[in-house]
């Protein structure tokens, strides 16, 4: 398994993976190092606590909804 570091995530590739059907592209470094980074070297005199409250409430979100997504997918085919 190798691991290579991208600007706004990292790329997760196994050996025998099609990479035409699976990137192993992970954006959990957006989140975890780059947007904190960000905010902290900015300071709160230049971009508002709301925005990052605002950035992580909407991954809350999206989480939400793949999760429900997924759910009734499921849920579909089971039915069938």
């Amino acid at each position: 398994m190798t691991h290579t570091m991208l600007i706004a995530g990292s790329r997760v590739t196994i050996p025998g993976m099609d990479s035409r059907q699976q990137s192993g592209y992970q954006v959990l470094r957006l989140a975890t190092e780059l947007v904190p980074s960000t905010l902290a070297l900015l300071g709160a005199d230049a971009v508002s606590p709301f925005w990052a409250i605002l950035f992580y409430f909407v991954l809350i979100l999206f989480g939400i909804a793949q999760q429900v997504c997924s759910t009734v997918t499921c849920t579909s085919r089971i039915g069938k």
